[in-house]
């Protein structure tokens, strides 16, 4: 790595100021960007039964599907599935409690996405009920979302989660955890989770133990 000195003079040279703490952040935020463009230099796109690799700078690669052996296009599809639905076991952990998602939560969600896929369906994506989401408490982020905005009901702030999934291009799912991650959205709930009465009791709790 250049020395902070090296890397202040190419900044000072850039019209930014030459103080080296500030031309080291600043070098470290242009190497950021110049790592994020690295990834970009190979980008893929499908078209028809063709999958096109460009590669800026070089060219272009053309994978035609149909001169791919059935035994490799199978295996790529068990590849794809395999890592498809292991995606499904990949649950958030609960914003509230800040616990990874159960054994069971894990399985549920997985066994759903097999279902969909053994049902024959030619769609990729599985339609999901109102309030169901990748992780748990999906009906309370919806309340929360739904008192947040003012809105009728949980249908209605389904709707808004629905819209940011098309409006991003991203699942359900993905499209509630962002939602649930938002500043206003974490401190509805929170306020929700204190204002909930416990429903466990401690003196019961110390008696069973006597």
């Amino acid at each position: 790595m250049a020395s902070p000195a090296f890397q202040a003079r190419v900044l000072h040279g850039m019209g930014q100021p030459d103080d080296s703490r500030t031309a080291l952040t600043k070098w470290r935020l242009i190497m950021a960007n110049e790592k994020k463009r690295a990834n970009a230099v190979v980008t893929m796109e499908q078209q028809d039964k063709r999958l096109v690799f460009n590669v800026l700078g070089a060219g272009k690669v053309e994978l035609d599907l149909t001169k791919v052996h059935s035994d490799i296009l199978e295996r790529a599809a068990i590849h794809g599935l395999k890592q498809r639905i292991s995606d499904a076991a990949a649950l958030p952990c609960d914003t509230e409690t800040g616990l990874p998602a159960t054994a069971l939560e894990k399985y549920e969600n997985l066994s759903k996405l097999v279902e969909h896929y053994n049902s024959g369906t030619g769609e990729w994506n599985r339609t999901r009920v109102a309030g169901e989401g990748k992780g748990p408490n999906a009906a309370k982020t919806l309340t929360a979302i739904a008192n947040v905005y003012k809105l009728a009901d949980t249908d209605a702030a389904k709707v808004y989660v629905e819209k940011t999934a098309v409006k991003r291009g991203i699942e359900y799912s993905e499209a509630l955890a962002l939602w649930r991650s938002s500043d206003k959205i974490k401190e509805e709930l929170a306020r929700m989770a204190a204002a909930t009465p416990s429903k466990v009791n401690a003196d019961e709790l110390l008696g069973e133990l006597g």
